[in-house]
């Protein structure tokens, strides 16, 4: 049974990475002279995310609940560091190799993102600021239901959190289908692919992890949120990764004290195509998802 403390520091340092890996591309858009609209559009943006994943870090130090030990915060912070570190470092090769011309900047910007890739790194911090705030939200109403003064209201708060919770879901999952019918349109196989059709299935994959990570998040607040409220057993249904994805649910890095507290009923868990990863369950100790997939690409 893996230590709850050390899953805190863990998740802990994926935060203070993340927090790092996103000041370091505020300050280099800022340090950069007569910034394109879009560029300082991103640097707002940021900026947004970086005060949500402060909020994360310091509500980590203090007693929460378990949701925020999860793998869908996890991934969410690894999959944010990722990002944000690969586009501050290729920003700041540019603006150092152009003369101070905002053109040229935004030039290139658009020659190697185009105008859809630019949106989609900006969708990507949408999609991560929203999942942290999701698990922020749902551990401050665990909190205030656990406080005896607040069992008159206790399911009303959680009943609420859940629908609004759901209503997300609903509509990723439906963000997350259209991607999947988009990348089972493009060619597959060599040598029918060439580079664009590359770059759009690359374009792709990177909207359905952020996602999925969100997908991911909701389905393990719902279930943290309704054992709160019902002590029911957490159905699980239909957990299925595809195209070299990754999916799961249920309770992942699961602190000491779990044994026997979580009933679940878990059906049609499906992993389609090499590469991909599903998992739906329990699990103790530090889980690697991502790690996972790349032992299954092998």
């Amino acid at each position: 049974m893996g230590d709850p403390l050390s899953t805190i520091s863990g998740v802990l340092a994926v935060t203070t990475a993340a927090i790092q890996s996103t000041k370091f591309l505020i300050d280099t858009i800022n340090g950069i002279k007569d910034a394109p609209k879009v560029v300082k559009e991103i640097g707002d943006d940021l900026q947004a995310l970086k005060s949500v994943l402060e909020e994360l870090f310091a509500a980590m130090k203090g007693p929460k609940p378990p949701v925020l030990r999860r793998g869908g915060v996890e991934g969410a912070l690894k999959h944010c560091d990722q990002y944000c570190t690969a586009f501050g470092q290729l920003l700041s090769k540019w603006s150092n190799e152009t003369t101070g011309d905002k053109m040229s900047l935004l030039t290139r910007l658009k020659v190697y993102f185009g105008e859809d890739k630019i949106e989609g790194f900006r969708e990507k911090l949408r999609d991560t600021k929203l999942t942290l705030n999701l698990a922020l939200g749902a551990a401050t109403v665990l909190t205030i239901a656990q406080n005896p003064d607040m069992k008159d209201v206790k399911d009303g708060l959680l009943k609420t959190r859940e629908a609004t919770i759901v209503e997300g879901k609903v509509k990723a999952e439906t963000e997350l289908n259209t991607i999947e019918q988009c990348l089972e349109r493009l060619p597959r196989a060599e040598p029918e692919k060439d580079k664009s059709d590359e770059e759009e299935i690359d374009k792709l994959n990177e909207r359905r992890i952020s996602k999925q990570l969100l997908i991911n998040m909701s389905d393990e607040a719902l279930a943290e949120l309704v054992f709160a409220r019902t002590g029911q057993e957490q159905t699980i249904k239909g957990t299925k990764a595809t195209n070299a994805g990754f999916a799961y649910a249920g309770n992942r890095n699961a602190p000491a004290g779990w044994t026997g507290t979580r009933k679940q009923n878990i059906s049609e868990t499906t992993a389609d195509g090499s590469g991909s990863v599903a998992f739906a369950g329990n699990s103790w100790g530090d889980v690697d998802i991502m790690d996972q997939r790349s032992r299954a690409e092998k």
